[in-house]
């Protein structure tokens, strides 16, 4: 069901696999689980700004933010893709 990590794949994986971060990305993990219940919009779609809250409540780095970001929004188009997936 899962590939090799996010960052390796590029969001991309065969065969519908989800890509997952690596496990040395216990870090990434634990920042993104601390998001997700302000992620989700009652509206519909996503608010970005959880992750910049995250992002401030545990002083992450400028440049490591950019790449934390381009993982995240890879990880939650995997997430919206499986959701519009299922109510087909």
């Amino acid at each position: 069901m899962y590939c090799e990590g996010l960052e390796k794949v590029g969001g991309i994986c065969p065969d519908g696999k989800i890509p997952t971060l690596s496990r040395a990305n216990y870090e990434a993990w634990g920042l993104f689980r601390e998001m997700l219940p302000g992620l989700s919009n009652p509206m519909g779609g996503y608010d970005y700004n959880a992750i910049e809250v995250v992002f401030n409540a545990h002083d992450i780095a400028q440049d490591k933010r950019s790449v934390l970001l381009a993982q995240y929004v890879k990880l939650i188009e995997v997430i919206d893709k499986a959701k519009q997936d299922k109510q087909k």
